[in-house]
């Protein structure tokens, strides 16, 4: 068996961390959110906020665990590929989650034209699905480029 990399071991500790820190910085922007909301033009921000930060998050949540799976990877044991497929679940239960918080929310500010409002929540769902499929892709890529036994 392959020994392990102690500078790639990950805690749960440290996995826990950061769907933490990104809960709490949504949290606490959604204060002066009402504001934006109800303002007209804005369309690129509901896309590109959720776009950029499930991109980003997912990207390096994706890096860091697969690049320890592949470290990992005892060839002896199994021939293919530790895989990804739950972390793509994961990003997307992420952008899951983005999407109805915002979609709950949308629907509690007042004084919002309905239309808006629609539109806000569906350039909204699509940012947190594309960052989040796009996060999951960049992590795997440079983790399997970086890959090296």
């Amino acid at each position: 068996m392959m020994g392990r990399c102690p500078r790639l071991e990950v805690t749960k500790r440290q996995i826990v961390l950061w769907p933490t820190l990104a809960v709490s910085f949504l949290l606490t922007t959604g204060c002066a959110l009402d504001d934006y909301v109800r303002q007209d033009g804005l369309w690129p921000a509901w896309f590109l906020l959720p776009f950029i930060l499930t991109l980003v998050v997912g990207a390096v949540v994706c890096f860091l665990v697969h690049r320890v799976r592949l470290h990992n990877w005892d060839l002896r044991d199994s021939a293919g590929d530790p895989g990804g497929t739950g972390l793509l679940v994961g990003c997307l239960v992420v952008a899951l989650a983005l999407g109805l918080s915002f979609t709950i929310y949308s629907f509690t500010v007042d004084a919002v034209d309905p239309t808006q409002r629609l539109y806000n929540i569906l350039w909204w769902w699509l940012g947190s699905v594309l960052g989040s499929i796009g996060g999951w892709c960049l992590g795997m890529w440079r983790a399997v480029r970086g890959f090296e036994p």
